[in-house]
């Protein structure tokens, strides 16, 4: 029985820690969702909102995560925009600042 008590008690414990994440992760979407309305003029047509999916590539991350997507190349005028310099310099600063917002908010040591 002490197996299988353990791995219902790991199973309890990795579960609390991914909610911990997800807030967290929900929380930076936000965080980068308001950071980019502020300072990129052309992120109007390209942002859709925040959101959740099971994607694969942050299954397994336990730790805070997002995906940004930020436009399609399939889409001629979203690419010219995302071909921009000045667009992508911009977006570089919209996220590094909605990620030093939430290390302020979370960074207990980081």
């Amino acid at each position: 029985d002490a197996p299988e008590e353990a791995d219902h008690l790991h199973s309890i414990l990795t579960e609390m820690v991914v909610n911990e994440y997800l807030r967290e992760s929900q929380d930076l979407s936000i965080m980068l969702a308001e950071s980019f309305s502020k300072s990129l003029a052309q992120v109007g047509k390209l942002h859709t909102g925040v959101g959740q999916a099971n994607f694969y590539v942050l299954n397994g991350a336990f730790m805070p995560s997002v995906l940004v997507e930020m436009g399609f190349i399939s889409n001629p005028s979203e690419e010219k925009v995302l071909c921009s310099d000045e667009f992508r310099d911009q977006l570089v600063e919209a996220i590094y600042g909605a990620v030093m917002d939430f290390k302020a908010k979370y960074g207990r040591g980081l």
